[in-house]
């Protein structure tokens, strides 16, 4: 006959516990751009049970052994640019946007520190900074009414992201080409994190107190985004598209009717702004109501949801809105007008 002896703990003593969770968190954030995971200052408990019987005796005895212990915050995050390709600018030009993802890779909330520098090797201008905005309104691209960066950096939930949007002057005199570069750095701003090594701990700097660990960044990143210097060019070409006369000819007197036709060309390379063409019908001809089309797709005279309009910023004036218009592109306009 023999006895069973209880097991009071089945888990490695609580010190080397801390390093190997510090270890597993670590590896856990091997891939860039993973899940935060378990949230910082989870609690979390492991039991083990063990339950047997003596001899013929059926009662069932039972043993256990439990661990406890929170789980670490990792401090971790990344940074991209958002822009699809250099933005173009104009030489001089103020208030020019480039634009970033924040993303907080860690398992904890966290505020992070932005900074620019466009003191950069190997461009051929240094874009002058002016601000740095993050994206707050709901809208995404940048607008007066998001949210200037301060000393208080923006602050991020786990997993959480923010659009940032820097602000630059282009200065006068730049060549067709040149490029401008800004990069942008987030530093978490929890003591000593940044720039630490991956995996080292800093005792109860992490969120409700627990310890932190810096993640695979180093707590702090940073990434390049740019401008280019790119000349864009708008030609307008005016035609007589057709005339139709009351008696089925292409003779212009009164009554006859004729199609104008308009063609915007907008070349090069860069983005012409705010691009709005305006036509005044001529003395001794009249608008034919509801003739107006753009590329080929009928319009309405009234300013409403589509880009053109009848006589709305000026009497008996034909108004097409085209807003920011990315070159190479080619619209085309038409309406009738009648000789009165």
């Amino acid at each position: 006959m023999f006895r069973l002896k209880e097991v009071k703990s089945l888990l490695v003593p609580p010190l080397v516990g801390w390093w190997v969770l510090a270890v597993c968190l670590i590896g856990m954030l091997a891939a860039e751009a993973r899940a935060a995971g378990t949230p910082a200052g989870t609690p979390i408990t492991a039991t083990s049970t063990v339950n047997y019987t003596l001899g013929s005796d059926p009662t069932v005895l039972t043993a256990s052994a439990s661990n406890h212990f929170d789980v670490l915050e990792v401090i971790d995050v990344s940074l991209v640019w958002q822009d699809a390709a250099n933005v173009s600018v104009d030489t001089p030009q103020n208030d020019r946007v480039l634009t970033y993802l924040l993303t907080n890779t860690g398992n904890g909330p966290e505020a992070f520190g932005l900074t620019a520098d466009e003191t950069l090797a190997g461009d051929q201008f240094n874009p002058g900074v002016q601000s740095i905005w993050i994206e707050s309104n709901g809208t995404a691209g940048f607008q007066v009414d998001d949210t200037p960066s301060g000393a208080s950096g923006v602050v991020l939930p786990a997993g959480g992201s923010a659009l940032i949007y820097v602000i630059s002057a282009i200065p006068a005199g730049l060549a067709d080409g040149d490029v401008g570069a800004v990069q942008l750095s987030a530093a978490a701003m929890t003591s000593a994190a940044p720039g630490q090594a991956p995996g080292t701990v800093l005792p109860g700097a992490g969120y409700n107190a627990v310890d932190a660990v810096v993640g695979t960044s180093g707590a702090e990143v940073n990434t390049v985004g740019s401008y280019e210097v790119a000349t864009v060019s708008v030609t307008l070409t005016k035609s007589i598209a057709r005339i139709s006369d009351p008696f089925g000819g292409d003779r212009p007197y009164t009554g006859a009717r004729v199609t104008y036709r308009i063609t915007v060309d907008v070349s090069g390379a860069g983005t012409a702004e705010a691009l709005v063409i305006s036509d005044l019908v001529p003395t001794g001809m009249t608008y034919a109501a509801g003739s107006l089309v753009l590329n080929g797709a009928p319009r309405s005279d009234a300013a409403d949801g589509d880009p053109a309009d009848f006589n709305m910023t000026a009497a008996d004036t034909v108004t097409v809105n085209l807003s920011d218009t990315v070159a190479p592109a080619t619209h085309i306009i038409e309406f009738d007008t009648t000789i009165n």
